[in-house]
């Protein structure tokens, strides 16, 4: 399990750089046509349900995202993110804090108004994340496996090149943790309230 953990992890990570490497070299005006993006997005999340036994308190999180935009109001995302969890009582009656890390990738539809200055987006998506959980006793972590997000909210550009979109997000990830030999599954399922700058070029 953990070769294909690890398998997974490298494949995503040399994606995502060959993404970054396509838009790094082909940001000609003649051949971009603004057609890609880049945003950085920060948020507060809350957790919808308790994790293992631990009832989490309000966490945070950024996301760096890079999107191709195929079609005037389509486009794929891709992207790398962290997001921290904190609780006052869980395994074994230590604190606890929860890191979640990963990949994020699907796709987008914005839709500007006929001024171009506002509109809205929807963006609907997988994941390839893991867990790390730091309690005062222990360390464990789990393997990279897939869920799932949806999110939603309005558009505001400046510009030919830069945007502000608030939004509200929708994550969902269910993985098995081992803890001292004895398997469980836990869902980390949350509502992120955030935003992000972008730019395109």
């Amino acid at each position: 399990m953990r070769s294909v953990d690890k398998y997974l992890h490298v494949t995503m990570k040399r994606l995502l750089v060959a993404l970054v490497t396509t838009l790094i070299f082909v940001t000609s005006p003649a051949i971009a046509q603004d057609r890609f993006g880049a945003e950085f997005r920060a948020g507060a999340h809350f957790a919808t349900e308790d994790v293992g036994e631990a009832d989490l308190n309000t966490g945070f999180g950024t996301e760096f995202i890079v999107s191709y935009r195929f079609l005037p109001q389509f486009g794929l995302y891709a992207g790398f993110g962290y997001h921290r969890f904190t609780s006052d009582d869980t395994f074994g009656g230590d604190d606890v804090v929860l890191e979640e890390t990963g990949y994020t990738f699907g796709v987008q539809f914005e839709n500007l108004l006929p001024d171009r200055s506002f509109g809205y987006f929807l963006r609907a998506g997988g994941l390839l994340n893991h867990m790390e959980f730091d309690t005062e006793s222990s360390d464990f972590s789990t393997d990279h496996s897939l869920g799932w997000q949806v999110e939603v909210g309005p558009l505001f550009t400046f510009g030919n090149q830069w945007s502000i979109k608030p939004g509200i997000r929708y994550h969902s990830l269910s993985q098995d943790v081992d803890v001292a030999g004895t398997e469980f599954e836990v869902d980390l399922t949350y509502i992120s309230v955030g935003a992000s700058v972008g730019w395109r070029f």
